[in-house]
């Protein structure tokens, strides 16, 4: 059984990725990006809070975030396992139901 943990926070839906499920990384992708500014806001108000691991954790995701490279990885990665997705469905129907 495959388990797919989803957070909530402030309206933003994350999705952990999945190591055998192309559909679920590319999704989690896709949440990510639409909700990148919601993200970084969410990541923010805990980051000045709180003042715990959480607050320092979350500090480090704001700095990660206001980063090119980041936004930049996360469409990549997005374009590439969007592609490998398809490639996947095309190849695994292909001879299905065929005998």
């Amino acid at each position: 059984m495959i388990v797919i943990s989803i957070i909530t926070i402030a309206g933003v839906t994350l999705r952990s990725l999945c190591p055998t499920l192309w559909t679920v990384r590319t999704a989690a992708f896709k949440a990510v990006i639409d909700d990148y500014v919601v993200l970084q806001k969410a990541m923010e108000e805990v980051s000045e809070t709180t003042h715990d691991e959480y607050s320092q954790r979350a500090n480090c995701m704001v700095s990660s975030l206001a980063k090119f490279d980041t936004l930049f990885g996360l469409m990549l990665g997005f374009l590439l396992f969007g592609a490998s997705e398809q490639l996947s469905r095309t190849l695994h129907g292909t001879g299905r139901g065929k005998t």
